[in-house]
């Protein structure tokens, strides 16, 4: 429950940092990394899904340089950070569930816009909104 409301608030954070400065708060990354690390610490959590859930986030990390900026590094930034508190299940959940909701979004921007202006959608919102549904979905599986 601590963690989740811990991960709750950085994504707020930075949807809000992501849709005003179109970056992230590197320096807030740090501090969740932290807290999260030191969290798993003390109440001495089994780390034994970490690689794999870091795996995951690396592969978003590949992308997002081969992408060419499809994926932002501040995109792939926050997921790796997600990374230190979900099970390598719960990242594809998470990633599949925030690609889903921000499909609609991009179609109506590309039919509104076209193909002629670049438009760039923050996604570190739509992995809030994933991020509050993955809870929901996990809670009541429980």
């Amino acid at each position: 429950m601590l963690m989740n409301c811990i991960t709750l608030l950085y994504l707020v954070h930075q949807s809000i940092y992501d849709v005003r400065e179109r970056k992230i708060s590197l320096y807030a990354a740090a501090v969740y990394t932290g807290i999260i690390l030191m969290t798993i610490v003390v109440t001495g959590q089994d780390i034994g899904d970490l690689p794999g859930s870091l795996a995951a986030a690396g592969a978003m990390f590949v992308y997002s340089l081969l992408s060419g900026g499809a994926l932002g590094m501040g995109d792939a930034i926050v997921i790796a950070t997600l990374a230190f508190t979900h099970k390598p299940g719960e990242m594809l959940f998470l990633l599949f569930t925030s690609l889903m909701l921000c499909f609609p979004v991009s179609i109506v921007i590309l039919c509104r816009h076209g193909r002629k202006e670049s438009r760039d959608l923050p996604f570190i919102p739509f992995l809030l909104a994933g991020e509050v549904i993955d809870i929901v979905v996990r809670g009541c599986c429980r």
